[in-house]
């Protein structure tokens, strides 16, 4: 991927540091003559108990949790908690489940919306040929990489993946309760934005629920902080083009593909054609999905970081609307299937609440990040005395977050 320099990309008068760690708005670029976005890495399979109950491109996980030799953060060797899960799991690819863990450790709170790592249990596993867990040779990461690059962690049962409760019919959309568990994945949001902290990987099977559909989220090992974006991070994060890919923002596409050499024109076509937000928020929400990357398209020429490919200044001025875009996503693919249930759609709280979530989902499936709401807004409208957005932080944010659409459109007008 290329990137700007740490010395070519340093903040201007686009931006500014901020107490919530939150970079003011881009300032459109004024045209000359005138005023002036369902599948994964993640583990799948149930997380209900047995041996190898899941398991991902980069590690597995067994309940009860594999035995420890060398615990890395030393203290004493205990045994392992049968009532936990262990993941066993390739050294690189833990340092950000890891940092996540820390970041997060001073809330209590965050143990609702996310399962992570317990980091005292960090370990190096006894040998393998040493352990009593029966399923390890069919852990495929262990095969691909080798004991020698696995590290061990426990965690807490979480529930089940969505996308398997989900796409195997497990969910009875009877009994799901599509509110309220969008009220969840709105706060999960939301609590991440005002700690400055992105999930980056979120799709169906990166989130678990639990037998009352309570969602929390799940691997952390694309994530970062706002305050840590620098150019090796960029580098890490970088993709392949894959416009079809939902939870991915079209502003992410847009750069993967301008970084492969395929020409903006085709990437807005991509965009309209593959990116299933797009299509659906067309389908369910009457957004159109011309007048969408019309609207993408201005924002890409105006924008300087953009037209600069100065992604290092992009980023830290768009994190904020990374996860709300896969957030929509997940929510409005949910509703396309609940529309065709007879008893959702002439239910009085479908009627009630309708407008409400529709003006949430048009926001967060804005293609062009200068308009879209991060999901302390959409919070804001959709659970409006809701602690995340009526304390300090959550109402700083929003009177910022005001002026500096109203600054944009004074700009623009």
């Amino acid at each position: 991927m290329k990137v700007a320099s740490e010395k070519d990309s340093r903040l201007s008068s686009e931006m500014s540091g901020e107490a919530l760690g939150f970079p003011t708005i881009e300032v459109p670029l004024l045209q000359r003559g005138g005023g002036s976005g369902i599948s994964g890495s993640g583990l799948t399979g149930a997380q209900t108990g047995g041996r190898l109950l899941g398991q991902g491109r980069y590690g597995c996980i067994f309940q009860p949790p594999l035995q420890c030799r060398k615990m890395i953060r030393g203290g004493p060797r205990p045994g392992p908690d049968k009532n936990k899960l262990g993941k066993l799991t390739e050294t690189t690819d833990i340092a950000a489940e890891i940092g996540a863990a820390d970041f997060f450790e001073p809330f209590p709170e965050a143990r609702k919306y996310f399962v992570l790592p317990q980091v005292k249990t960090l370990c190096k596993p006894v040998p393998m040929e040493a352990q009593k867990e029966k399923d390890l040779g069919d852990c495929d990461a262990l095969q691909r990489y080798g004991e020698q690059d696995m590290l061990h962690y426990e965690l807490d049962y979480g529930g089940k993946a969505l996308h398997e409760r989900w796409k195997t019919g497990a969910v009875l959309w009877r009994e799901f309760p599509f509110f309220e568990f969008m009220k969840r994945m709105l706060e999960i949001g939301a609590f991440m934005a005002i700690h400055g902290f992105i999930h980056n990987d979120l799709h169906s099977n990166n989130i678990l629920i639990n037998k009352n559909h309570v969602p929390r989220l799940i691997d952390f090992g694309r994530s970062y902080q706002s305050t840590k974006i620098n150019n090796e991070l960029l580098d890490q994060l970088a993709a392949k083009y894959m416009p079809s890919l939902g939870q991915v923002t079209p502003e992410s596409s847009c750069q993967d593909g301008l970084e492969e050499g395929i020409t903006l024109n085709r990437i807005l076509e991509d965009l309209r054609t593959q990116k299933p937000g797009v299509r659906l928020a067309e389908k369910l929400l009457g957004v159109s999905r011309n007048a969408q990357i019309a609207e993408f398209k201005k924002f890409w020429e105006t924008s300087r970081t953009a037209q600069r490919r100065d992604w290092l200044s992009f980023w830290k001025l768009y994190w904020p609307v990374v996860d709300s875009w896969s957030i929509g996503n997940i929510l409005v693919n949910i509703l396309e299937d609940l529309v065709f249930q007879q008893f959702f759609m002439s239910s009085p709280e479908w009627r009630r609440r309708a407008p409400v979530v529709k003006e949430v989902l048009r926001g967060l499936l804005r293609v062009s990040p200068r308009e879209r709401m991060d999901c302390v807004e959409a919070l804001a409208i959709y659970d409006p005395t809701n602690l995340l957005v009526t304390r300090a932080a959550g109402a700083n944010w929003l009177a910022k977050k005001r002026q500096r659409r109203q600054a944009i459109k004074t700009v623009s007008s």
